[in-house]
């Protein structure tokens, strides 16, 4: 039936025209039939095989990458809420040894001001006890220079 349509198309046109549809259509229509089960059996059913192995391989690989990802941001997390909780005990520590420091500094300062002071008050007194000794060393000086220029006054 189709070479009976193909044979009164071809009829009409005249051969060797524009649309020759003689044996060589349904027999171009098989070639191409066959080169298709042939490609779709050596080519394409390959390639989508790769292509959907290889598609697979990177959803698995995909989701490895998640995961990771997700394992990285909670241990960057416990490692930030470690790292918080240290930056707070070492503030608690400096303030802490900031004080202690800073009383057992005032207590060394009030000892030495007290030993600084003890030895002033030891050498004010040595110095005034000089004194008083030389203040009265130099009065007997006085008075035995003035009696004696007294008497020689009186005596001349």
């Amino acid at each position: 039936m189709l070479y009976e349509i193909f044979q009164s198309l071809s009829s009409i046109t005249g051969a060797g025209g524009l649309f020759d549809f003689g044996a060589t259509l349904p027999l171009m229509a098989i070639q191409f039939l066959v080169l298709m089960v042939v490609l779709d059996s050596i080519l394409y059913s390959p390639l989508l095989t790769v292509i959907s192995e290889r598609e697979e391989y990177v959803q698995i690989n995909l989701k490895k990458a998640a995961e990771l990802i997700e394992k990285a941001n909670k241990i960057k997390m416990a490692s930030e809420k470690e790292i918080s909780t240290a930056e707070q005990a070492s503030q608690i520590n400096v303030a802490k040894y900031t004080k202690e420091s800073k009383e057992l500094f005032d207590s060394h300062q009030k000892t030495i001001q007290s030993t600084f002071n003890n030895a002033v008050e030891k050498s004010s007194f040595k110095i005034r006890d000089k004194q008083a000794k030389q203040l009265k060393a130099l009065r007997i000086e006085n008075e035995e220079a003035i009696t004696t220029k007294i008497i020689s006054i009186l005596l001349h």
